[in-house]
């Protein structure tokens, strides 16, 4: 099985990879036990694969405790400074980013399942009644901003920017396009 979390980035990622031919694919199956993490990693791949992508182009890493035991793998791929799409549910772009660029890693911004708190009608927000009671969707809305704030935390924490305001080694804010990622 595939987590929808871990679907709508597998989605995202292989649609990415079309637009940019020559391109190599990377798929991280954490062994952690959050939404990324599942019983069959392998799966990961050959959803990417009935989407499109070649199996030649994919680059599996299973195994990562957390995100930022993916990013040590990716760094064993990806050089420092050289640009590449970061796909992440957009609620966890903000620390993923952070730790990417934290190990000197150049990384674009791809959100993936963005959600919004409203829903909308036309061009205009719409609240209803409804709207001011709890729910289930608010509730994991709420876990999810919880999860991620105390894992931005734990990772500023864990590691630091230095006194500039910007991490060792870090890219300069405005990457070029990738060619090969």
């Amino acid at each position: 099985w595939v987590h929808n979390t871990t679907l709508h980035r597998v989605v995202e990622g292989v649609r990415l990879h079309g637009l940019l031919p020559g391109s190599r694919l990377l798929l991280f199956a954490g062994a952690g036990n959050g939404p990324a993490a599942g019983p069959d990693p392998s799966t990961y791949g050959r959803v990417a694969e009935m989407l499109g992508a070649s199996p030649a182009a994919m680059v599996h890493r299973v195994g990562a405790p957390n995100t930022a035991g993916e990013v040590l793998q990716a760094a064993e791929l990806i050089g420092p400074g050289e640009p590449f799409y970061l796909v992440t549910s957009a609620s966890h772009l903000t620390r993923a980013l952070y730790l990417f660029r934290r190990q000197g890693l150049n990384p674009i911004p791809a959100p993936a399942q963005a959600y919004t708190w409203t829903r909308l009608e036309g061009d205009r927000r719409r609240v209803t009644l409804p709207s001011f009671f709890p729910s289930v969707e608010s509730y994991e809305k709420a876990d999810r901003a919880v999860h991620e704030y105390v894992g931005l935390l734990w990772a500023r924490l864990t590691y630091p920017a230095s006194p500039s305001g910007r991490t060792p080694n870090a890219p300069p804010p405005s990457p070029p396009a990738p060619t090969s990622w």
